[in-house]
């Protein structure tokens, strides 16, 4: 029995040595997400995600990715006594600020649509012959950024949460006609995902041995 319990010890020693000595050719990742919903620009809140648990290893870089969309209506009437083409965009500038302050991310959705009307028609109703009503435009753009920076890996790890401010606000705007009305109404969302990667210390390969039976649990490997 105790050859049994010295055999099973040595082939753990020698499978966690394996794991380990991977562990090094391949970052691991440890993911975490929050998002805004669509609310009407100009906004700002906060996004919530754990820190880097130090427990798990040690941090290498935190990626950043934010998803922001712009949706909502627009429209315009060209006053010109002559036909115009007439470039709209429905535009929010999303940023996404570290608890320091600085920008992150700035993301920049922008939804466009270009038409010729004709002169004026004397009805300020954003339809008809010189008008139009856009009643659901949208975009949605991705931007990413990582970090390697020693202040942001020893701000990113511990226990406990970080809060991430976020803002949007709108920047539409017209073209195409010396006379034009326009009206804008702009929301905009943000899906926000912070992503560690580290190395893995030893003591997150689990080894149990449980009646002779010895059970590995490793976490999810990430190529880098």
């Amino acid at each position: 029995m105790r050859f049994i319990i010295i055999s099973i010890l040595l082939f753990a020693l020698i499978l966690c040595s394996l794991f380990t000595g991977s562990a090094q050719a391949a970052l691991f990742s440890d993911s975490h997400s929050d998002s805004i919903s669509l609310t009407a620009t100009n906004w700002s809140d906060v996004v919530t995600v754990p820190k880097f648990d130090p427990a798990l290893g040690v941090l290498q870089s935190i990626v950043f990715d934010m998803e922001a969309m712009v949706n909502g209506v627009a429209g315009f009437e060209n006053r010109d006594d002559n036909s115009a083409t007439i470039t709209l965009e429905l535009i929010a500038i999303v940023t996404l600020k570290n608890p320091g302050g600085g920008n992150l991310l700035v993301t920049i959705p922008t939804a466009s649509v270009t038409e010729t009307v004709a002169f004026y028609d004397d009805n300020l109703d954003f339809t008809g012959s010189s008008g139009r009503t856009y009643s659901d435009l949208t975009d949605s753009e991705t931007e990413t950024f990582t970090s390697f920076a020693p202040a942001d890996l020893a701000l990113f790890t511990g226990l406990g949460d970080i809060n991430l401010d976020v803002s949007a606000k709108g920047a539409s705007s017209a073209s195409g006609s010396g006379n034009l009305v326009l009206f804008f109404s702009t929301l905009a969302s943000a899906d926000i995902t912070v992503n560690y990667l580290y190395i893995p210390e030893a003591s997150t390969i689990f080894i149990l041995v449980l009646g002779g039976v010895i059970v590995f649990r490793r976490p999810k490997s990430y190529s880098y």
